[in-house]
């Protein structure tokens, strides 16, 4: 993988568009790459852009990515009760 311990801090880095790797993730659907970056830092999903001030949520729901923002909308629900 990519982000190995080497590179762990490129899941910090913006793109061209000044999204994080999971905003780009979420605004395109790649719920397995979602997922991922989720067990590696599980507070990335809930991490603004630094544009848009959008969470990984808005952008799914922006790009009607709906199986993406439903798992969105799971573990934000279940972290309430944790």
């Amino acid at each position: 993988h990519v982000l190995n311990a080497k590179n762990k801090n490129l899941v910090h880095t913006p793109n061209d568009e000044s999204l994080l790797p999971a905003h780009w993730t979420a605004k395109h659907g790649k719920l397995t790459s979602l997922k991922y970056l989720n067990i590696i830092n599980k507070d990335l999903i809930r991490e603004t852009s630094y544009r848009t001030d959008s969470t990984c949520l808005h952008l799914a729901v922006q790009a009607q990515q709906h199986e993406t923002a439903l798992w969105l909308l799971e573990v934000y629900a279940s972290a309430k009760h944790a």
